[in-house]
């Protein structure tokens, strides 16, 4: 991922915008918007953007998922639902089993 970085005057001003600050180009076209990152959601961030770096890992196809879903829904309203039945349930889907 390439990067571009703040001069001292640039993260001064983002740091201390109250809302979102345009970014312009050398020629003056709008080419973003930027707002000061909260210190508390840099985690979060690190974590994206280490997912998005790596490898991309395969979805679970809807239909998979809506199974899932309607079985889970069978349990509850025939037995009722508890946390150890929806790891059950998971497991199951996991495994390849049909449910």
């Amino acid at each position: 991922m390439q990067r571009i970085v703040l001069t001292d005057e640039q993260s001064r001003i983002l740091e201390n915008a109250k809302d979102k600050v345009e970014v312009y180009d050398s020629r003056g076209r709008l080419v973003s918007f930027l707002r000061w990152n909260d210190p508390r959601h840099a985690e979060a961030m690190a974590w994206h953007l280490h997912r998005l770096e790596g490898p991309k890992e395969p979805g679970v196809p809807s239909d998979r998922v809506q199974a899932f879903l309607r079985r889970l829904e069978e349990i509850e309203h025939t037995e009722g639902i508890t946390p150890e039945k929806v790891r059950e349930v998971l497991q199951r889907v996991k495994s390849g089993e049909a449910i």
